[in-house]
């Protein structure tokens, strides 16, 4: 929920789908169809999430590639416009390591 003041606006999230791949015992992908619905705004969106994750050579740490795609409702006066094709696309490159 994010708030401000005199205003909470909160996300409903459902897993419409979801997908797990194991690569053996260093990697793993896996992808979701996420339906998002802000109740106190009347948005929907719809979300592909593909994710990978890594060991990486010392096999310490991992590195995760997450890619976003953002597609519009049927509701949204721009979805035939859109041709089921994303709208916006978000890619993150994350690295983790342990500290000790």
């Amino acid at each position: 929920a994010k708030s401000r003041k005199d205003v909470t606006q909160s996300v409903e999230l459902q897993t419409l789908y979801q997908e797990k791949q194991e690569e053996g015992d260093d990697a793993v992908t896996w992808s979701k169809v996420l339906l998002q619905n802000n109740v106190e705004q009347g948005v929907t969106g719809l979300y592909k999430l593909n994710m990978a994750a890594r060991r990486t050579g010392d096999r310490k740490g991992v590195k995760i590639e997450q890619r976003i795609a953002a597609f519009l409702p049927p509701a949204d006066p721009y979805y035939l416009t859109a041709k089921g094709r994303a709208v916006a696309i978000y890619r993150y490159l994350l690295e983790l390591t342990p500290v000790a």
